[in-house]
């Protein structure tokens, strides 16, 4: 056994099972140093003046870096915590430990690859390599029949070429031994408060379903697969999303864990699971290929609204737009945190055909709402719904007209 020391830095993939990071991280060296790092980015505002993390998503987390932790402490080591600016704490960690390299994930979003590239020339100053590991994703990169600059537009077309001339990864090989050095200042877990979480954010929630962490994911996964092997079909295909959105469990996991229930077919509701983690992985690698085109050009201002558009939003944030469906689903969003996919697009497709709005405004109000939130996820959803161009007919009809409801002139 080397005296080696790799650390692992921790981002949406917080799990020791099926998590290569940490398989290759304990492959190489003789010990890991795990870290978390809570970066105030996440918990201020975007550009639309909506949170990038509510009191949903941000409970979620909490829980499931405590899990995380939990999981470290049980085998007799630790996870150290931080908050702060990543870069600048990863390369301090990595000084004071005297690691000789520094494991994570890689992702596709722009301000997590920015994040990466700062942390990459602090620790290159200090000979210390950042190796990416591929996105979270069901196909890795690597295995993909094309190139990230050809990846279609059309989710059939990427569907079935992924599955005709590419396969999924088997799991890795379960951990049982998680070696660190003695870690001497932990860190402690910070509130939602101190993460700048508003007070008005932090009531309990109306809805605990949602629990994080990596046990509580396998045992939810435990669940959909004796639901399948006992022929119950009343699942929702996207019921695994909050803790894939963190990297509790992996989509592999997911797959095979399906595939097992279902003996390898891929028919009824397992086969809508499976494609629901295919769709993933197109929004993920399509929002990959359009920030390539677009370097550069990202820079793009708010859209800006009327008075009258303002008021529309609100009552679609709401629920009171007079619309049953769509209402009840936006109650559904701000009293749990969580929509199914069919909701989401149901009230996306009402903002953006019917109060003709525009689709990056309901996104930003996403971010802060959802549990699950994923920037190329969720974009690659209002996306594909706003381009109008593409699709020849709109999945959903909606009756009323929202200016008479408002008791508004006609445009």
């Amino acid at each position: 056994m080397n005296d080696k020391t790799i650390m692992i830095w921790f981002r949406n993939d917080l799990r020791i099972s099926d998590n290569e990071v940490v398989f290759e991280a304990l492959h190489k060296a003789g010990k890991i140093l795990p870290v978390y790092i809570f970066d105030p980015y996440y918990f201020g505002k975007n550009e639309y003046g909506f949170f990038r993390t509510g009191s949903f998503r941000g409970r979620f987390l909490l829980e499931s870096v405590a899990a995380l932790r939990a999981k470290f402490r049980a085998s007799g080591s630790d996870l150290i915590i931080r908050t702060g600016d990543p870069a600048v704490l990863v390369s301090r960690l990595a000084e004071q430990y005297h690691v000789s390299a520094v494991y994570h994930h890689a992702e596709v979003t722009p301000y997590e690859n920015f994040v990466s590239e700062k942390t990459e020339q602090l620790l290159w100053k200090m000979q210390v390599p950042l190796r990416y590991f591929s996105p979270d994703t069901l196909y890795l990169k690597e295995d993909m029949p094309f190139r990230i600059a050809d990846i279609p537009d059309d989710f059939a077309v990427f569907k079935k070429k992924l599955i005709r001339d590419s396969c999924v990864r088997a799991l890795l090989p379960e951990i049982n031994d998680l070696r660190t050095p003695v870690i001497l200042n932990p860190g402690e877990m910070p509130a939602l408060a101190k993460l700048g979480v508003p007070a008005s954010f932090t009531d309990p929630p109306v809805n605990r379903s949602y629990t994080g962490g990596e046990d509580v994911a396998l045992a939810r996964l435990g669940a959909v697969q004796a639901a399948l092997s006992s022929g119950y079909h009343d699942i929702c295909p996207d019921s695994l999303s909050p803790w894939l959105t963190s990297g509790c469990i992996s989509p592999a996991r997911i797959f095979w864990g399906i595939s097992k229930s279902v003996d390898g077919r891929r028919t009824g509701f397992a086969g809508k699971l499976v494609s629901g983690l295919i769709r993933r992985d197109h929004c993920k690698f399509l929002f990959k290929r359009k920030q390539l085109e677009a370097k550069g050009h990202n820079n793009e201002e708010p859209i800006k609204i009327s008075g009258r558009q303002k008021k529309l939003f609100e009552q679609w944030k709401n629920g009171e737009t007079g619309e049953t469906s769509v209402d009840t689903a936006m109650k559904e969003l701000n009293a749990t945190g969580y929509l199914s996919y069919v909701s989401r697009e149901a009230t996306a497709s009402y903002l953006v055909r019917h109060l003709r709005q525009h689709w990056k405004r309901g996104a930003a109000l996403y971010e802060e709402k959802l549990i699950d939130y994923s920037l190329s996820v969720d974009s690659g959803y209002w996306g594909r719904l706003a381009d109008e161009t593409k699709v020849k007919k709109a999945p959903f009809v909606f009756a009323g007209r929202p200016e008479i409801r408002l008791g508004l002139p006609p445009q």
